[in-house]
């Protein structure tokens, strides 16, 4: 996500402050000025200022537990770097909010990450589903079928597959295991990412979530254009 921030030619900008939120398993609130002096909070935050650098701002973060999360800003020739300490955090799914206050009024910006877990539990876990409510190009069927294989260490990486069919429709997911995000009890989240392929349309590039409700036996899955609601486990071993 890019978003030039430069003022425009003649614009008096006065820079107030920055208020960086970050909402998940870990809450983390950062206020800091212009000069990249903090203000309140930021646990586990570095910010630095940089004179010059491209004209554009944006995100880069890297999934995975003990990576860095950074924000890159410039207004003006006023660039700032933030970093996170990821290891500090527990492992989920984070939404991070930026605002940014300049003469007084605020522009918002919003992304959002995910670490990954270290735990080892998972190593092995296999299930399948079967049915649930498939919706993709605004088509839904409960045609489906689900495999997800976790390797056990040092084995190959994990894979999996959805495939759907009904009638002459037909829709096909493979997919690569990425991580772990979460593993309880109660559920896991697992991070996916791979190909799908919808009827004669070209392959799409897609990356999902699959959580596993141990409870109540059910798979869901997310995606930004692949949902399944309420999948049946018919399948489960050392999850």
């Amino acid at each position: 996500m890019e978003i030039s921030s430069e003022p425009e030619s003649g614009e008096n900008l006065i820079l107030n402050k920055f208020i960086l939120n970050i909402n998940g398993p870990t809450n983390i609130l950062c206020e800091f000025n212009s000069d990249a002096e903090i203000i309140s909070g930021c646990d586990g935050i570095s910010i630095i200022k940089i004179d010059n650098g491209t004209s554009n701002y944006g995100y880069d973060y890297s999934y995975g537990y003990g990576y860095s999360y950074g924000y890159g800003y410039e207004i003006g020739k006023r660039i700032y770097k933030i970093s996170l300490d990821t290891e500090n955090l527990n492992p989920g799914q984070y939404k991070a909010k930026i605002n940014v206050i300049y003469n007084n009024e605020t522009f918002t910006s919003e992304s959002k990450f995910i670490i990954m877990t270290e735990d080892k539990s998972l190593q092995g876990c296999s299930f399948r589903g079967e049915k649930g409510v498939l919706k993709i190009d605004g088509f839904a069927t409960s045609a489906n079928r689900l495999s997800v294989n976790l390797p056990l260490e040092k084995a190959v990486k994990g894979e999996g597959y959805i495939y759907s069919q009904l009638g002459k429709h037909r829709f096909s997911y493979k997919f690569k295991i990425d991580g772990v995000i979460t593993n309880s009890p109660e559920q896991a989240e697992i991070m996916v990412s791979g190909l799908y392929k919808n009827d004669g349309n070209k392959k799409v590039e897609e990356n999902a979530i699959i959580t596993l409700d141990k409870l109540n036996k059910k798979v869901y899955v997310e995606g930004e254009l692949i949902n399944i609601e309420d999948m049946k486990v018919k399948f489960i071993k050392n999850c």
